[in-house]
């Protein structure tokens, strides 16, 4: 983390899902809880983003412990909290949640999302790779609801898409033509 801060790097995404879940273990959920509040007591300029498969209610649940041994005080930082969320329209889609659903359980809390995944899956197949946008099963426009809504805080957007070597330039056209129409953008 200190050679982080040292780079002008203020932003870690914090992965606990798959292989590092601590969605089934409440006692590990705890401990983690209480490493990062740790962590971001000894950096209080870093902003942790939490990208699992947890219930917003378990998210809500880490985020306590992390206020509780940190302090209130502590656990703020300039107005925006230390500890967000990064959405995976994808991943968030495999476990058979509701996108839309999931993102107001979130604000419920108080909680912000400040990193997205764009990707598409097919949902009933779960760890099959990414497929290109608009052929799976997830309804990315769901991100309009977070772009519409989120505590005045712009989450970062990052195209986690199926990609094949030699094709980048056609996935890019794919993709920005994907997006424009999402967000009924005008070209340029």
């Amino acid at each position: 983390l200190e050679h982080m801060r040292q780079h002008g790097i203020y932003r870690l995404v914090v992965p606990l899902l798959e292989k590092s879940s601590v969605a089934a273990d409440d006692v590990l959920l705890s401990l983690v809880a209480m490493e990062l509040a740790r962590h971001a007591s000894d950096f209080p300029d870093i902003i942790f983003s939490i990208e699992s498969d947890l219930s917003p209610f378990k998210i809500n649940k880490m985020f306590d412990i992390c206020k509780a041994v940190m302090g209130l005080q502590e656990y703020m930082h300039v107005g925006i909290d230390r500890f967000t969320v990064t959405f995976d329209t994808g991943n968030l889609a495999r476990l058979g949640l509701d996108l839309e659903h999931y993102i107001d359980e979130l604000w419920t809390r108080g909680i912000f999302i400040d990193n997205v995944h764009i990707k598409d899956v097919e949902c009933n197949l779960l760890m099959k790779p990414t497929i290109k946008l608009g052929a799976g099963t997830v309804d990315v426009s769901v991100i309009n609801a977070i772009r519409a809504e989120n505590g005045g805080m712009q989450p970062t957007y990052t195209f986690q898409t199926a990609r094949a070597p030699g094709d980048e330039i056609k996935t890019f056209k794919h993709n920005k033509r994907f997006m424009e129409k999402l967000f009924n953008a005008k070209k340029r």
